[in-house]
């Protein structure tokens, strides 16, 4: 409950800062308020998913992997050791959920938002919430790493994907320095592009280095015309997009199927 009430007082304080601060880029009236319905409706589902089956899924792991390893290090040390693990796979788990279609079956929902805003930063659907908590709590578990630093990584993780989904503009010295450290909105907004070379880039969660390390940072520059979304779909309702991974054809076999007819 404590993690949850650190959520909500950081959604609220980046909220306030969308509105006070100058935009990073043009944002869409219409159905406002629809839109971010249907996002908070997914962190709920979320949210409510997650508590049980973390606790369902740990107690077998302990009893599976007696690691300290993590835990001998000196507190400092520790955390931040454990923040740069963590990152680095959810990083790979990130470009994984491109890649693999399997993965890109829930992926899809975050990304099928036709605009970015603090609530885009939430918007996640319960099988990718869970699938990310069961790489965590593996390694967790592997490393031995104590609840504390854990924690200190999942508060990370939140603050820093909420704020790289929050609509503002940084000044230009400060995002230049801050970029190089962790993802920034005008860094990250490319990651949501329909074009599909866009979105397959800037993947970090936490910390931006891991794509100029590993060949995926992307510098272009997001500007009006440049579509936010999927190519192959518009946006539908949240009870939709819940049940959309679990349908047997996806929206973007309809994209696929008409490439190939106007081939033949």
């Amino acid at each position: 409950m404590q993690l949850i009430a650190i959520q909500i007082i950081v959604l609220a304080l980046l909220g306030l800062s969308e509105s006070m601060i100058g935009r990073e880029w043009k944002q869409s009236k219409q159905l406002i308020v629809t839109r971010r319905t249907r996002n908070l409706t997914l962190t709920v589902i979320s949210h409510a998913v997650l508590p049980p089956f973390s606790v369902a899924l740990s107690v077998p792991l302990r009893h599976l992997l007696h690691a300290n390893l993590i835990a001998q290090l000196p507190i400092m040390v520790g955390i931040v050791t454990t923040v740069l693990i963590l990152d680095l796979a959810g990083y790979w788990l990130h470009r994984m959920n491109h890649l693999i279609p399997l993965l890109w079956r829930y992926h899809q929902i975050h990304h099928m938002d036709n605009d970015i805003d603090i609530t885009t930063g939430v918007r996640v659907h319960f099988l990718e919430s869970l699938t990310q908590q069961a790489v965590l709590l593996a390694i967790v578990t592997t490393l031995g790493v104590p609840t504390l630093y854990f924690t200190v990584f999942l508060i990370t993780l939140f603050v820093t994907s909420v704020f790289h989904h929050t609509n503002v503009r940084l000044p230009g010295h400060v995002e230049k320095w801050v970029s190089r450290v962790i993802n920034t909105p005008k860094v990250h907004v490319i990651h949501h592009h329909a074009r599909h070379a866009d979105n397959n880039s800037n993947y970090g969660n936490v910390f931006s280095w891991w794509d100029r390390i590993f060949g995926t940072f992307n510098r272009a520059q997001h500007t009006p015309s440049d579509r936010l979304g999927v190519s192959y779909a518009d946006d539908t309702g949240a009870a939709a997009l819940t049940l959309l991974p679990f349908k047997p054809r996806q929206p973007w076999d309809t994209q696929a199927s008409q490439r190939q007819a106007s081939r033949s």
